[in-house]
């Protein structure tokens, strides 16, 4: 009997979302970068076997504090939620604090949608967390922990048996075995520029900074992509550009071989850097960096 089932993992910023998903996937399909909230817009991603087929929901990490483009983050992982069969909770184990973990809890529990949760991080674990996770769990039955980064082996077995119930029968799974993501070449592209962006940058350069790709053509030889990096501040446009040019010219070196190695041919990728104050204020722009669904 085969089975099929989406799921949306949501969670704080660093709690290991993009980092479990591309763990399930077996491929990268979501930025991952030290710095908060560098997952953007939703990312999906596929895991697949010969019995159970899973659409797998990446979402931004949400902030408490309002307005800017928080709201429209918290928009989007409201968004991703509906028409999945359940919701999956990502909680860092070394979070072992119930005010730390209870927006996410409150989260969840203001959903219609049923969930479950995964406790990351399990390898970062002491006597004091030991104890809090021991207690937390008498009264949240399902859940597991898990090491996505150090030991992602068993992830996948320990996610779908919390998951199990909530797949259901399918005459054959909507995907071929084969494919890993549902994400556009175009919104993917954009994405690894901006993930090296928050590399190069995260010291110097606030979250706001989106990445919008005005042009993808494949060539005989070789594909073509022009981007604009956006920034809020004119001041933040010299910090990209570097001295002579020097910090756009590592951005777009290290963008083009992780585009290379994802394509599987030679790239000409051609970035330019723009002011846009509140870029996140106009739907269009949103859309073209990246936000609302593609399924």
């Amino acid at each position: 009997m085969k089975r099929y089932g989406a799921i949306s993992i949501i969670g704080e910023p660093n709690v290991g979302k993009s980092t479990l998903i591309n763990a399930l996937v077996g491929e990268k399909v979501s930025a991952v970068t030290h710095k908060a909230q560098t997952t953007r817009a939703r990312s999906y991603g596929l895991m697949s076997s010969e019995e159970d087929q899973v659409l797998i929901v990446d979402t931004p990490g949400f902030n408490k504090r309002p307005g800017g483009l928080n709201h429209f983050l918290h928009e989007e992982i409201l968004s991703s939620v509906h028409g999945v069969d359940v919701v999956v909770g990502l909680l860092s184990f070394s979070s072992a604090k119930e005010e730390k973990i209870l927006p996410t809890l409150n989260l969840l529990e203001s959903l219609s949608n049923p969930y479950v949760l995964l406790v990351n991080k399990f390898d970062q674990q002491n006597e004091a967390s030991a104890r809090f996770w021991s207690e937390f769990e008498k009264n949240h039955k399902n859940l597991e922990y898990i090491s996505a980064l150090k030991n992602p082996v068993g992830v996948k077995t320990k996610l779908l048996r919390l998951i199990e119930p909530y797949l259901h029968a399918v005459d054959e799974h909507p995907y071929g075995q084969d494919e890993y993501t549902l994400n556009p070449l175009k919104m993917m592209a954009s994405e690894l520029i901006r993930e090296t962006c928050m590399e190069w940058l995260h010291k110097e350069i606030p979250y706001e900074l989106a990445v919008r790709v005005l042009r993808l053509e494949d060539k005989k030889s070789l594909t073509a992509i022009d981007a604009q990096i956006l920034v809020t501040l004119e001041r933040h446009r010299p910090i990209v550009l570097g001295r002579g040019g020097q910090m756009i010219k590592k951005i777009g070196t290290q963008s083009r071989k992780k585009i290379e190695a994802l394509v599987g041919r030679k790239l000409l990728l051609n970035l330019q850097v723009k002011v846009e104050p509140n870029w996140f204020l106009d739907e269009r722009t949103r859309r073209e960096v990246g936000f609302g669904s593609i399924v």
